[in-house]
């Protein structure tokens, strides 16, 4: 169609061809424009009508209950040597260092997160699986991670 438009006014001057075929584009853009806004009306008008409602679709969903917030504790952080120090006074003897056996030893620089015990205190837990526990303060580590979560959240029920 535009082909035609520009063969058939392409015999006419040049500058007054440039001016037939913007006028004829705008037109064309104005048309298409007001085709356009009807349609959009169109649609708005039909789906308008049928607005969202804010009822769950199944019944299921309107039993749905929050549970509580939990309970926050902030983690307490001890020092191994009070604590070897009151087992002392509490069991009269001291805390014997783990007598390491197999291969499962934590590995060396490994310190508690909780109260800083050396590794003499430190013992696997799981059996070769990568969990260890302290003696002292009876706190389970991973030494892969250094991870130390300063809040624990419990269940409140």
């Amino acid at each position: 169609m535009f082909y035609y438009i520009i063969k058939h006014i392409a015999k006419e001057s040049e500058g007054t061809t440039v001016i037939y075929i913007i006028t004829y584009l705008l037109r064309i853009i104005k048309s298409l424009s007001k085709f356009l806004f009807k349609v959009q009306c169109f649609l708005v008008n039909r789906y308008m009508a049928n607005s969202p409602s804010d009822n769950p679709v199944s019944e299921k969903y309107r039993a749905l209950k929050i549970d509580e917030m939990p309970i926050i504790e902030k983690r307490q952080l001890y020092d191994y040597k009070h604590l070897l120090s009151d087992y002392l006074e509490k069991q009269g003897k001291p805390l014997k260092p783990i007598e390491h056996r197999g291969n499962n030893i934590p590995p060396q620089g490994t310190v508690c997160p909780v109260c800083n015990a050396p590794a003499e205190y430190i013992y696997d837990n799981t059996g070769g699986r990568g969990q260890f526990k302290c003696k002292v303060c009876n706190s389970t580590l991973n030494p892969h991670s250094a991870y130390l979560e300063k809040l624990n959240l419990k269940c409140p029920h």
